[in-house]
């Protein structure tokens, strides 16, 4: 079966917050960071993947929520 998404941008095209996101998926649940931000389901995830970008208006949610859980975790 044919994928059905079309990579539409590149990863220099996410916000630094984002990147990290992606850098680290393997140990996040990014679900629940979408819930916990009240954002719609996937949005993340289509956005590390190439496929949508998040939209603007949601990047100072995510880049706070992403400083918060650095702070506390120290993770690089």
């Amino acid at each position: 079966m044919k994928n059905q998404y079309v990579k539409r941008f590149e990863y220099k095209d996410l916000t630094k917050s984002l990147k990290w996101i992606s850098k680290n998926k393997e140990i996040l649940n990014i679900s629940q960071i979408e819930r916990n931000l009240e954002l719609s389901d996937g949005v993340i995830k289509r956005a590390i993947n190439g496929i949508q970008l998040v939209p603007k208006k949601y990047h100072k949610k995510i880049d706070e929520y992403i400083s918060e859980i650095r702070s506390i975790k120290k993770i690089k």
